[in-house]
């Protein structure tokens, strides 16, 4: 199979929004948190070119040996224009904005899965096989793990089936101190559009952002939606049910260090093969660059945790880290989890809104969700019966059986009509 990735320029020359600052960014950045001891890695085609500045603490790398010309032992032939691209986005180091990514101070780190690249000189399209692509997010997930694994690519899979996607999934399973995002693809003029393995049940499913004048408050109309559909052995094939983008970011109208070397996706197989400058890239537009965003904004939750919650383990479980990101997601106009009222009770099978997932990034919202504040509730108060009132906000970890109950006491005045937003993650 191939993994296809579109990306171009938008004809839009006004790249001034500050889009970390948008997505409320900068209430880590002022208590001193860039991503520092956060680790993430780029698992794409190719691999992150090291050879800028913005990239050069990019050192780490990691490809099976049936990858492209990696038998010859040189890493250097699988840099790559696209993974330069999110590696960039993710955590380069600047120092102008265009080349500074959302967690900066991230040790980040690349791994690749291409064993051919397909069409002409800069294609973002590649050959790989289930062993290149098990390989590095195994490495990721067992061998050396990070905090953060994105993977910008995708390929059709509507039902979640396929053993790539049910393989990444598997490792989300097992191994949850990691959080594996990846792109919800650029073919959202329809349902089921969302590609694996963001379709996967375990991934963390990023859609894109339409630029809106600096706004970013629309869903890009190509970015991936659901409702997809669903298989599992027991149950078999249920169509059209799954809600499952989980956030969006901007996709539009961004910038980020470019790569132009002849290698990787522009090696010297490929018809048209050319090295050129390396510069800056304006108007990159795909959910090949909202999911950096959303992998950089957890990475900024790693590295708090590692700051301010250094002997709470749980606060680096990746459940906790999407539960608290989609929890704190702002809703935009439109969304819907389609609810309905049955029986008296408010009621969805859908959990989410099926192109928005549960909205835009917020940073800001979740840094006072997550964080440890006398407001904020960051271990267990959940309990049969429960061990305490909740605060005005907080998260926690815990398990249940088939059977049983877990139970959280809130503490409300009478005369205040209060709405309570919850988020629950499993795998």
């Amino acid at each position: 199979f191939f993994a296809n990735v579109t990306f171009g320029l938008t004809a839009s020359d006004d790249h001034s929004t500050d889009v970390a600052a948008l997505l409320g960014a900068n209430r880590f950045y002022e208590q001193g948190i860039f991503g520092q001891g956060a680790t993430a890695a780029i698992v794409e085609g190719g691999l992150v070119w090291n050879g800028d500045s913005s990239t050069q603490h990019v050192t780490h790398y990691y490809a099976h040996p049936d990858t492209w010309r990696h038998d010859l032992g040189d890493t250097r032939d699988l840099w790559d224009r696209h993974a330069t691209w999110s590696g960039s986005l993710l955590g380069g180091r600047g120092p102008s904005p265009e080349r500074t990514g959302m967690a900066p101070l991230v040790d980040l780190r690349s791994g690749a899965t291409a064993t051919r690249w397909v069409g002409t000189a800069y294609t973002s399209s590649w050959g790989q096989t289930a062993t290149t692509v098990d390989a590095p997010y195994r490495h990721f997930t067992e061998t050396e793990p990070v905090d953060v694994i994105n993977g910008s690519w995708g390929f059709t899979d509507r039902s979640a089936s396929h053993s790539v996607t049910v393989g990444i999934d598997a490792l989300a399973y097992e191994h949850p101190q990691t959080v594996i995002f990846g792109a919800a693809g650029n073919s959202g003029f329809s349902s089921n559009s969302v590609v694996s393995p963001a379709i996967g049940m375990n991934t963390f499913s990023v859609g894109g952002l339409d630029y809106a004048e600096g706004a970013y408050d629309v869903r890009w109309s190509s970015s991936g939606r659901g409702l997809s559909d669903y298989y599992d052995p027991v149950n078999g094939f249920i169509s059209s049910v799954r809600a499952s983008v989980d956030l969006l970011a901007p996709s539009e109208n961004l910038s980020a260090l470019r790569y132009g070397g002849a290698t990787g996706g522009n090696n010297d197989t490929l018809a048209g093969s050319l090295a050129v400058a390396t510069r800056d890239s304006n108007g990159l537009f795909g959910t090949s660059f909202s999911t950096p965003i959303a992998s950089g904004a957890a990475a900024l939750m790693y590295s708090l945790s590692r700051d301010q919650m250094a002997a709470n383990e749980e606060s680096r479980d990746a459940r906790v880290v999407k539960a608290v990101l989609l929890n704190s997601a702002e809703k935009l106009e439109g969304w819907s989890a389609e609810e309905t009222i049955e029986a008296g009770v408010w009621t969805t099978r859908q959990g989410l809104d099926a192109a928005q997932g549960a909205g835009r990034l917020d940073l800001d919202r979740a840094f006072r969700q997550y964080a440890p504040s006398p407001t904020t509730q960051t271990g267990i108060l959940g309990g049969d019966p429960p061990t305490g009132f909740l605060p005005g906000t907080g998260w926690d970890l815990h398990s249940v059986q088939l059977g049983e109950s877990l139970f959280y006491q809130f503490s409300l005045a009478t005369d205040v009509v209060a709405s309570i937003r919850g988020t629950l993650v499993w795998y």
